[in-house]
C-alpha cells in the first residue's frame, strides 16, 4: 500500500503543477480588425486594404491564441481570443465596416469585457489627421473620429491597442481634420500610426499589402521577437515596424508611437513547440490531449495501455495484500506455538511463512516494476501530447465505428446490443 500511496502522490503533484505552466496572463483578447478597399470620390480606392485586415485578423487567431471551436475544448489552459472581422469585402450586412457598425461592435466587445481583458483595433483604409475615413453600404463617405472611439474606450478598457494603416494628410475636405486626442487613465493605452502627422500611408504591390501592415504582421509572426522569450511584447512590435517601415520607404513613411503609460503589453504568443493545453488534458485523462490534436490513433493507445496498465496494478496489488495477510497470518501462528519445542506443525507454518515471505517479495518487485513502466507511459503520454506534431499512423489507416440492433435471444426476447468495429490498415 506504501507504493501505491507514494505513486498516487507523485501524480497529484504533477497535476498541480501542469496548470502552473498554463498561460500566466488572465483575462480575453479582443480583437477588431477593419479593412476597406472601395471608397467614393474624392478618395481613390484601395487594393489591399481589405486585405491586410483578413490577414491580421487570421494572425491573431494563430498566434498562442484559439478560436472559439478550441476554447471550448480548452478547459482551462487556453488564453481565449475573439476577433472580429469587418470587411467591404464581405457580404453580410451587419460585419460591413461603416461607422454604425463599427461603433455597435465596439460597444458590444466593451460589454462583455472585463478589467484584465486587452482590446486591440486593426485599422486599414483611408485616413485624415485624427479621424478614420469609413463608407456606408451605398457609398456615402463617413467620418471616424479617434477621440470618439477613445472616449468608448475608456468607459471600461484598461488595456488597449490601435493600431492604424492609414493616411493623415489633413487637407482633405470630405473627412475633416478632429483636434487633438486624448486618452484616460489605464494600464496600457497606445496608438501605433503607420506614418507620422499629416503623412501617406504606402501600399506595396510587391509585398501585396500596406507596407505597415506587412512588417506588423511579420513582428506578430516572431521576427520581432529580439529576447527570444517567444512571446511579441508592445515595445518588440514598435521598434521593428518602425525601423523596417521608415528603411523600405527610404524614409518618405515614418511610423507613430503614441502611448498613454509606461506598461509593456504582450501582443502576440509564438509557437514555441509545447503545446501546454494538450499536456495539461492528457495530464488530467491520458490521451485525451491528442484526441483533442486529431491524433486519434495516438490517443486510444495511451487511454486503453493507461486503463489496461490500472487495471494490471490494481490486481497486482489484492494479490500483494493478500499474500501479505497469509505471512502475517503464519507468523502469528507461529508466535502462538510452544517457544520450546519445535514440533512437525511448527515446522510446517514455519515453511508456509517462508515460502509467502519469497512470494510477498516477488509481488512486491512485479508491483514496483508495474507502477515503474506505468510512470514512464505517463510521461511518454505528456510528452506525446506536448510535442508530436503527427499521429504515428495515418488517419486513412484507421477506422472505427459503432452500430447498435434488436438481437432475438433463446427465449425469444429481443434485446438491444452495441457493436464496435475497427479496422487498422498497414
Amino acid at each position: 500500500m506504501t507504493m501505491l500511496i507514494k505513486y498516487t502522490k507523485l501524480l497529484c503533484l504533477i497535476l498541480l503543477v501542469f496548470p502552473v505552466f498554463a498561460e500566466s496572463e488572465f483575462g480575453k483578447t479582443y480583437v477588431i480588425s477593419i479593412g476597406i478597399n472601395s471608397y467614393p470620390l474624392p478618395y481613390g480606392n484601395l487594393r489591399f486594404a481589405a486585405s491586410d485586415a483578413e490577414k491580421f485578423a487570421d494572425v491573431m487567431n494563430e498566434r498562442g491564441f484559439r478560436d472559439d471551436n478550441k476554447q471550448k475544448q480548452g478547459m482551462i489552459f487556453v488564453k481565449p481570443i475573439d476577433v472580429i472581422l469587418l470587411s467591404d469585402q464581405n457580404s453580410n450586412d451587419e460585419i460591413f465596416p461603416s461607422k454604425s457598425n463599427i461603433l455597435k461592435q465596439l460597444d458590444s466587445v466593451l460589454s462583455k469585457m472585463n478589467e484584465n481583458d486587452f482590446v486591440i483595433i486593426f485599422f486599414s483604409g483611408h485616413g485624415t489627421g485624427e479621424s478614420l475615413a469609413t463608407t456606408t453600404q451605398e457609398g456615402k463617405p463617413e467620418k471616424l473620429e479617434l477621440k470618439e472611439i477613445l472616449r468608448k474606450l475608456d468607459t471600461k478598457a484598461e488595456r488597449y491597442m490601435l493600431l492604424l494603416d492609414a493616411c493623415r494628410y489633413t487637407e482633405n475636405r470630405v473627412v475633416g481634420f478632429s483636434a487633438t486626442i486624448q486618452a484616460g487613465n489605464g494600464l496600457f493605452k497606445s496608438i501605433f500610426y503607420s506614418t507620422s502627422n499629416s503623412g501617406f500611408s504606402e501600399e506595396s504591390p510587391k509585398f501585396k499589402q500596406g507596407v505597415y501592415t506587412h512588417y506588423l504582421l511579420e513582428a506578430l509572426k516572431g521576427k520581432a521577437d529580439t529576447n527570444k522569450n517567444w512571446i511579441i511584447s508592445s515595445d518588440e512590435v514598435r521598434d521593428y515596424v518602425s525601423e523596417n517601415v521608415k528603411k523600405i520607404t527610404d524614409g518618405r513613411q515614418t511610423p507613430q508611437w503614441y502611448q498613454f503609460s509606461t506598461a509593456v503589453q504582450n501582443i502576440s504568443y509564438l509557437d514555441s513547440g509545447i503545446s501546454w493545453q494538450t499536456i495539461g488534458k492528457s495530464a488530467i485523462i491520458p490521451g485525451f490531449g491528442q484526441w483533442g490534436k486529431e491524433h486519434k490513433v495516438n490517443s486510444l493507445f495511451f487511454f486503453s495501455s493507461f486503463l489496461a496498465g490500472g487495471f494490471y496494478l490494481y490486481t497486482r496489488n489484492n494479490i500483494y495484500e493478500r499474500t501479505e495477510n497469509e505471512y502475517y497470518l503464519c507468523q502469528n501462528l507461529l508466535l502462538f506455538s510452544s517457544p520450546k519445542v519445535l514440533d512437525a506443525v511448527d515446522l510446517v507454518l514455519f515453511q508456509e511463512a517462508e515460502n509467502h515471505r519469497n512470494a510477498l517479495i516477488a509481488q512486491a518487485r512485479n508491483l514496483e516494476l508495474g507502477f515503474d513502466l506505468l510512470a514512464v507511459l505517463y510521461l511518454w503520454n505528456l510528452w506525446d501530447a506536448g510535442f508530436e506534431k503527427q499521429q504515428w499512423f495515418g488517419s486513412n489507416n484507421f477506422n472505427m465505428k459503432i452500430d447498435s440492433g434488436n438481437y432475438k435471444t433463446y427465449s425469444s426476447q429481443y434485446e438491444q446490443r452495441f457493436r464496435i468495429t475497427t479496422e487498422w490498415s498497414f
